[in-house]
């Protein structure tokens, strides 16, 4: 799904039994990522979500290939945010004019 091949996942077996395989490597190479949504339509969980954050700064490219951890902490920062709400808002706001 992603055209800029930015995201590498590694299936392994699930431990658990309402589940065949889950990812053991998920990772996000931020520096590749062209943010143009494929993968958010793609994913069959709605697990991924594209936000207004995208401005990203390191020391090193290592440190911009994200992995789980480093993804949900970013979560942690935007789950309050409706950006897409915001402006769905906006557009039929604008519309009514």
């Amino acid at each position: 799904a992603c055209p800029a091949n930015c995201i590498h996942i590694i299936g392994g077996v699930a431990p658990w039994d309402d589940r065949e395989k889950y990812p053991v490597v998920f990772e996000i190479d931020m520096l590749r990522c062209i943010y143009c949504g494929m993968c958010e339509e793609a994913c069959p969980r709605e697990a991924i979500e594209l936000t207004e954050v995208y401005d990203f700064a390191d020391y090193s490219r290592e440190a911009l290939v994200w992995d789980k951890e480093k993804l949900l902490a970013m979560y942690d920062l935007t789950k309050d945010h409706t950006y897409h709400l915001q402006k769905g808002e906006k557009i039929v706001d604008d519309m009514r004019q």
